[in-house]
């Protein structure tokens, strides 16, 4: 699964980088980001609250900056501590002085994975892309579901005591 995408940034290419490196404007671009802190050279801890494949899940992980070419390209990889990896190729391009282009290509690393961390590498680039642009609405909400239950959601839901279903699975899960 890979997504590519484009943003403009009103700020100078150096600006966007030193973001990419300061840790309050990476936890406040994760999705749900609850907890953010240093942990070794160029990689972060996090823990997430946040929904996925309509339940709300808790999640710790790793984001780690890799194949760096400062200040111009970076990879960032977000593993969770189950295993599930994704990767976000970022490049910066100055357009004059104060102008700069993002340009990020996101892939799911996993094979047979149901793409949810690969959510939410894409929801942090747009997230990063509108506080840069000063657009902190941007940062409100969680990442978008996908349209369908992932295959452990609909085995979970079909699990479930006749007339129960997948919404008791959902309040069960939102109580926690």
């Amino acid at each position: 699964m890979e997504l590519t995408q484009s943003y403009k940034l009103p700020v100078p290419a150096q600006r966007a980088w030193d973001a990419l490196t300061d840790a309050e404007v990476l936890r406040a671009s994760i999705p749900g980001c609850e907890q953010l802190h240093a942990d070794g050279t160029k990689a972060f801890a996090f823990t997430v609250n946040t929904s996925l494949d309509g339940v709300r899940a808790r999640f710790a992980g790793h984001v780690r900056m890799t194949d760096v070419e400062a200040p111009r390209a970076c990879t960032l990889r977000f593993q969770n501590d189950a295993g599930s990896e994704a990767g976000a190729q970022l490049q910066l391009e100055a357009d004059g002085e104060a102008s700069t282009t993002l340009s990020c290509t996101a892939q799911d690393q996993m094979s047979g994975s149901d793409g949810s961390l690969l959510k939410v590498a894409d929801a942090f680039v747009k997230r990063f892309a509108a506080r840069m642009a000063g657009d902190d609405a941007g940062s409100a909400g969680d990442v978008p579901l996908p349209p369908e239950p992932s295959v452990l959601h609909a085995a979970v839901a079909e699990s479930a005591p006749p007339g129960k279903g997948a919404k008791s699975w959902k309040a069960w899960g939102a109580k926690f």
